[in-house]
C-alpha cells in the first residue's frame, strides 16, 4: 500500500466511538457527555497515530512512559500529551509532542484524520487523537525523560492479525488488580484509552 492509497482512504473517514467500548477497562462516560459537563479541572490533550515506513512496510509508532510515581507509570500510549497555551489547536499539540518526544520534525508530518475523542478519567484529560503519515525516513530520537522506549509496530499485522485479549494490571488507584482488554504487542500489553483508540484505528483500516 502506498502513500496516495492510504491518504485516500482516510479522506472520507468520519470518527465513531462505537470500537472504545470493546477495550473499556471500566464504566466510564462518552467524551460527547463529557463536553457537555466537564469536570472540574479537566484539561486537553492530544496524541498521534504516525504511520511510517520501515524496510518498505508501513509501522506506526508507540512508546513506553517511564517509571514514574504517577497513574500512567510504565504504560504504553502513542506519542502526545497536554495541550500548551501557545499551542494553535489540539493539531498542532500532538505534532508538537510528537517531535518532543520522539524526534520526528513537525514538517515531516502530515495529518490523515482524526479519531473519536477519549476522557481519562484518573488523570482527568480528554484526549483528542489523529492520524498522521510521513513519507520520509523516520529517524527516532526519544526524550529521555519522557519515554522509556520506542516501539515499531508493524501496521497491517496489527490491523489483519491482532485480537482483542483480557489480562490483569497492577494500577495505583483501588483495587490496584485488575482484568482488562487489551492487545498484546510483542512484550507488551497495550489497555487503556491508548487500546481504544487504536481499536478504533483498527477497524477503520479493516473497513
Amino acid at each position: 500500500m502506498n502513500k496516495e492509497k492510504i491518504i485516500q482512504y482516510w479522506d472520507n473517514y468520519r470518527a465513531s466511538d462505537e470500537a472504545h467500548f470493546e477495550l473499556m477497562s471500566y464504566d466510564r462516560k462518552k467524551a460527547a457527555e463529557i463536553m457537555e459537563h466537564p469536570p472540574a479541572g479537566m484539561r486537553y490533550g492530544a496524541v498521534l497515530i504516525l504511520m511510517f515506513l520501515r524496510d518498505e512496510e508501513w509501522h506506526f509508532a508507540l512508546i513506553e512512559r517511564p517509571e514514574y510515581d504517577g497513574v500512567h507509570s510504565k504504560q504504553i500510549a502513542l506519542p502526545g500529551g497536554k495541550q500548551d497555551f501557545d499551542d494553535r489547536d489540539l493539531v498542532h499539540t500532538a505534532f508538537r509532542e510528537t517531535e518532543e518526544e520522539i524526534g520526528i520534525p513537525q514538517s515531516a508530518l502530515e495529518l490523515l484524520s482524526d479519531l473519536s475523542p477519549v476522557y481519562i478519567p484518573p488523570s482527568n484529560f480528554l484526549v483528542s487523537p489523529f492520524v498522521g503519515i510521513t513519507s520520509k525516513e523516520a529517524h527516532f530520537v526519544k526524550e529521555e525523560r519522557e519515554v522509556a522506549q520506542i516501539i515499531e509496530v508493524p501496521l497491517m499485522e496489527f490491523v489483519n492479525k491482532q485480537s482483542v485479549i483480557k489480562e490483569e494490571v497492577q494500577i495505583q488507584l483501588p483495587p490496584y488488580q485488575l482484568k482488562v482488554n487489551g492487545f498484546r504487542i510483542g512484550e507488551h500489553f497495550v489497555w487503556g484509552a491508548t487500546a481504544m483508540i487504536l481499536n478504533e484505528f483498527r477497524k477503520a483500516m479493516r473497513e
